[in-house]
């Protein structure tokens, strides 16, 4: 598929970004990163860099690299096997959230609360920002706001 210019420089951007966040969320994790889902005797509970934001950045990065590289290669089977990678890497996260409360307890649940109400005040700064330049309206209806 011949992919116009602004579209693949848009995926360009979004793989980037995708990568970018992934690398920077591994680096934060150090040791505590492992392929399996075990945690370690001095596992430690992040609150810092892209965890301070994001319960699971490098599951979020994924969401940016799978359409970065359908969008940047214009060849639909990588985009779809890159966002069915990306929906299955998805159920992981009720499995690792459960494996943290065992291990941290009251401490994860509270980080939990934490970054879902941050969450939530950068979507509705986003949503503010895009209804002055007028185009908010869609993005709250899609988010049922």
């Amino acid at each position: 598929m011949d992919t116009p210019g602004w579209l693949e420089a848009n995926g360009l951007a979004l793989f980037i970004s995708g990568a970018i966040l992934r690398t920077w969320s591994q680096i934060t994790l150090g040791d505590n990163w492992s392929a399996d889902l075990s945690t370690r005797p001095r596992h430690e509970l992040l609150e810092t860099g892209p965890y301070a934001l994001l319960r699971h950045p490098i599951y979020a990065s994924y969401i940016l690299i799978a359409p970065g590289l359908m969008f940047t290669t214009g060849n639909w089977l990588i985009g779809a096997l890159a966002l069915a990678y990306t929906l299955v890497s998805q159920l992981r996260i009720p499995e690792e959230d459960a494996m943290l409360c065992a291990c941290f307890g009251e401490r994860h649940l509270a980080y939990r609360s934490i970054i879902i109400d941050r969450r939530n005040r950068i979507i509705t700064a986003a949503v503010a920002v895009l209804n002055l330049c007028g185009a908010g309206h869609e993005l709250s209806w899609l988010l049922g706001w």
